[in-house]
C-alpha cells in the first residue's frame, strides 16, 4: 500500500471510541507498534506528534485516497486470527470494517486460524491486507526481528524497508546501550513517519484475584499469550 493508503485508514479509525467500546476504556494510546515509552528506543515527539499525523479525521481521509489515485476506494481484506491473549479481535475487526467502509475501503473479513495467517506472512501473501496484532512489553528490536525485517532473517514479513535493515544491522554491531536506542528510535521515527502500521492501543496484562486467597503475584517476564512464574504467587493465609 502507499504511504498515502496507510494514512488514510489511519485517519479513518476513531481510536477514543475503540479503547472506550471495545476494551471499556482499558488501555493507553499506542504511538508506534512494538515501542513504548518504558522501552528502549522510545522518541517523545511520537505522543506530541501522534494527533497531527494520526488523528481521527474521515474527510482527510477520502482526500487521501483520492491523491493516492483511489477516488473511489479500494477492496481489501480484514483477516481475523484469534488466539490467547487477545479475545477481542471479532469485535475489532467488525469496528475496523464500518470505519474503513465509510471512507470508501470495501472490506472483506475472513476467519483463519493464526497458524495459517503466520504462514501467510512467512511467504510474505499477508501483505495489502488488513491483521489485528497485539501488544506485547518485549524490547522493540525482538519485536522488529520478528515482523519488521525483510531477507532470510526475518520471520514473519509485514512492513519492510531498507532503511530499517541497515539499521537493525548496526544495532547488533554496537556494543553501547545509548547507541543501541538511538538507532532503535531512528527506525522507530521511520515507522511513525510512513505509517508503517495502524497502532491502535497498549494493552497491559491483566489478572484478577481474590485478595482473601493471594496476597501477591510478581509476574517477572512478558504477558503475551500465557501468564507463567505461578511459584512467585504468595498466598494470603
Amino acid at each position: 500500500m502507499k504511504a498515502k493508503v496507510r494514512e488514510a485508514i489511519n485517519r479513518a479509525i476513531n481510536r477514543k471510541e475503540l479503547r472506550e467500546r471495545i476494551f471499556q476504556g482499558v488501555g493507553d494510546p499506542l504511538h508506534v507498534w512494538a515501542y513504548h515509552a518504558k522501552l528502549p528506543g522510545w522518541n517523545p515527539e511520537w505522543e506530541q506528534k501522534f494527533e497531527e499525523k494520526y488523528g481521527y479525521d474521515p474527510v482527510r481521509a477520502k482526500k487521501l485516497l483520492e491523491e493516492a489515485g483511489y477516488p473511489q476506494g479500494f477492496k481489501t481484506k480484514i483477516v481475523i486470527a484469534p488466539f490467547p491473549g487477545f479475545p477481542e479481535t471479532t469485535a475489532l475487526g467488525e469496528a475496523l470494517f464500518n470505519w474503513l467502509g465509510a471512507i470508501g475501503v470495501q472490506a472483506e473479513i475472513e476467519e483463519m486460524e493464526f497458524i495459517r495467517l503466520r504462514e501467510f506472512a512467512r511467504t510474505k501473501k499477508a501483505h495489502n491486507i488488513i491483521w489485528p496484532m497485539r501488544t506485547s512489553f518485549t524490547p522493540p528490536l525482538t519485536i522488529l526481528g520478528f515482523y519488521n525485517i525483510s531477507g532470510p532473517t526475518g520471520r514473519l514479513f509485514t512492513y519492510e524497508d531498507k532503511r530499517i535493515d541497515e539499521k537493525y544491522a548496526q544495532i547488533l554491531n554496537a556494543s553501547d546501550k545509548a547507541e543501541r536506542a538511538r538507532l532503535l528510535r531512528d527506525i522507530g521515527d521511520m515507522k511513525f513517519n510512513d505509517y508503517a502500521e495502524v497502532p491502535l492501543v497498549w494493552l497491559p496484562g491483566q489478572v484478577v484475584v481474590n485478595p482473601k486467597v493471594v496476597a501477591e503475584y510478581i509476574f517477572p517476564g512478558n504477558v503475551d499469550a500465557v501468564f507463567t512464574h505461578f511459584e512467585y504467587v504468595k498466598a494470603a493465609r
